[in-house]
């Protein structure tokens, strides 16, 4: 965030509700809930608001039941013990269907060596017969700060928030008034995306391994470069169709879960682009233009945003010379016509190669998309443009008749963000359409649009 707010943490064993809790508090479907175990992966954090007081809740992946043998799953555990270490409150999300199990009883042992107020979240007492069922255990533990809540209907929710800010440092940092711009990054699974915010975070918020599709849920991270603040947006990766919800069943019905959570990853992306300043689609240099990254620039086209093409792992590329960048851009903008405006950029994020590209580039962008152009340079380049590219009307005429030519008045920009122009006729419908794209093409070169989506259109 743009200010140093408190930190509240949501812990516990995976499935106790933690997500489904972070949803109701913060009134989102931010986190992916579903019956599966583990599907949290990452970090999630949203900047609430209770009793005057503004704090950021962080929900974790949470503790894994038995022996955390892969890789994803230690980085989990790592990362909920540094979350831990950085929270002002946390709260412990247990569940009353289950009671406490071994690994809550892990859970209390690192909880009793921190010095730090923790709340007991007795989450799923659904009814209010429950209240007066829970595991004993619990109770005798002996936390001074147990809330009785049930996440799924929202009962005694308001409780717990009025529990969280009750322990809140009593200093309250003071509001700022703009946003940091929102970068978003697209792209197939496993191009780099979460690797690349690691590298700008220089932690590791998102977890980062060799299989395909690791990051599940959108997450927000905060950058400073050149004392100003970013927020890049990490995306689940975009799948093809094919793959989202295919196959058959493994043998704990994980399979079907992943295909449900998969659509709802992306949802999010839909949800996030069409509030970014900037959208970023990443492409991997060690494999090339895949179909899928086809359809994904096709579908950023549909929001008019800046847009960086972003071709990671040029680390990756073998027997480069002074042209291969050169070829490769040639090569980018032959398969992706309709982001014929895009800007470039070709980084290593693992080995932290032109890195600063990246915030000059999103600077470029942002600037362009807000582009103001002079009316009496507009009025220069069209008499030039007209000058050099005479247009005759597009008008069906009669046998033997020859085309009229057209009538322009004057062009003018009539909007920005994104920027757009009107071009003034007395017969708009008779203005070819490809003298539109030159002319389209022409104020690319001629005023400071790089990155940035222009309209063209025509009017009396």
């Amino acid at each position: 965030m743009s200010k140093k707010l408190p930190r509240v943490a949501l812990i516990g064993r995976v499935n106790v509700g933690k997500s489904t809790l972070l949803n109701r508090l913060s009134e989102s479907t931010r986190a992916i809930v579903s019956p599966h175990p583990g599907t949290t992966r990452d970090l999630l954090e949203k900047e609430m608001f209770w009793g005057a007081k503004t704090f950021i809740l962080t929900d974790s992946g949470g503790f894994i039941e038995g022996k955390n043998t892969t890789e994803i799953d230690m980085e989990v555990v790592h990362q909920t013990e540094s979350l831990l270490a950085n929270a002002d409150v946390i709260v412990w999300v247990l569940d009353n269907k289950t009671g406490l199990t071994a690994v809550d009883r892990d859970v209390e042992r690192r909880l009793r060596k921190l010095k730090k107020p923790i709340i007991i979240g007795v989450n799923k007492v659904d009814k209010l017969k429950e209240r007066h069922a829970i595991d004993d255990a619990i109770w005798k533990m002996g936390f001074k700060n147990v809330v009785l809540f049930s996440a799924r209907n929202g009962s005694g929710t308001g409780d717990l928030l009025d529990e969280i800010i009750a322990l809140l440092p009593k200093k309250q940092p003071q509001e700022t008034e703009k946003q940091p711009p929102r970068i978003t990054i697209v792209g197939r699974p496993n191009v780099g995306k979460s690797t690349l915010l690691n590298t700008l975070a220089r932690a590791k918020k998102a977890i980062v391994s060799g299989t395909a599709h690791t990051t599940r849920d959108t997450q927000d991270i905060e950058v400073a470069w050149e004392k100003k603040l970013y927020t890049f947006t990490d995306t689940a990766g975009i799948r093809k169709k094919s793959k989202v919800g295919a196959g058959g069943y493994s043998a704990d019905g994980s399979k079907k879960y992943l295909s449900q959570i998969e659509k709802a990853s992306l949802q999010q992306v839909f949800h996030f682009l069409p509030r970014s300043e900037v959208i970023v689609l990443m492409l991997d240099a060690s494999e090339g233009i895949q179909s899928q990254d086809q359809k994904i620039a096709d579908l950023i086209t549909n929001f008019y945003k800046p847009v960086i093409i972003m071709v990671n792992k040029w680390d990756a590329v073998e027997d480069k010379d002074p042209n291969t960048m050169k070829n490769f851009e040639k090569y980018i903008r032959l398969h992706f016509p309709h982001l014929s405006f895009a800007k470039v950029i070709f980084v290593s994020a693992l080995e932290k190669q032109h890195i600063t590209n990246i915030f000059t580039t999103i600077e470029d962008v942002m600037a362009a998309y807000k582009y103001q152009a002079n009316a009496g340079d507009l009025a220069q380049f069209l008499e030039k443009f007209i000058r050099m590219h005479p247009v005759k009307r597009s008008l069906i005429v009669k046998m033997g008749q020859a085309k009229k030519p057209a009538i322009i008045k004057r062009l003018t920009q009539t909007d920005t963000e994104p920027v757009e122009f009107s071009l003034h006729t007395p017969h708009p419908k008779d203005i070819p359409i490809g003298w539109l794209d030159l002319m389209k093409k022409e104020l690319y070169a001629a005023f400071p649009l790089a990155g940035c989506p222009v309209k063209l259109i025509t009017t009396k």
